[in-house]
């Protein structure tokens, strides 16, 4: 039960950390996360939600692991964060296509491989490897909030 409670706050932490990031990327490179005029409004947000799931679910294993072996796989965090940047690009490829993408904004996956590389994935990729080996740090060395009923 305590991975649970570890995986739901790392999502919700996770989001809140990715929301933040996007918009000050936003700011610096003076762009919009989805740019292409015409584009449904939701698939910004599938994105997250896609990457908040990714983030909850590596951190429940990785910090489970973590308790169990009292040894943090940093390799296993990068893991999550490869596996979130794969459902972010994924849900843009799957926003864009059922999502309507006009004409001018190209291909589907031309949109989805725009969005996999651009600077807001990196935020993706660098939030959710932070807050997965967070947690496992955090339940290795016995002070996961999450572990006290």
């Amino acid at each position: 039960m305590a991975s649970v409670r570890t995986g739901v706050l790392v999502a919700i932490l996770t989001g809140a950390l990715v929301f933040a990031g996007w918009g000050m990327t936003s700011l610096a490179i003076d762009r919009d996360v989805v740019p292409e005029e015409g584009t449904a409004t939701l698939v910004g947000p599938a994105m997250l939600v896609a990457t908040m799931v990714v983030a909850g679910i590596g951190a429940a294993r990785e910090s489970a692991r973590a308790r169990a072996t009292r040894h943090v796989s940093w390799a296993g965090s990068a893991g999550w964060a490869v596996v979130a940047w794969f459902a972010f690009s994924l849900t843009a490829l799957a926003g864009a296509t059922l999502g309507g993408l006009p004409v001018e904004a190209g291909t589907p996956v031309g949109f989805a491989l725009r969005h996999a590389t651009d600077a807001f994935a990196l935020v993706v990729v660098l939030a959710v490897f932070g807050c997965v080996a967070g947690a496992a740090v955090l339940a290795r060395s016995g002070t996961d909030t999450s572990d006290r009923t």
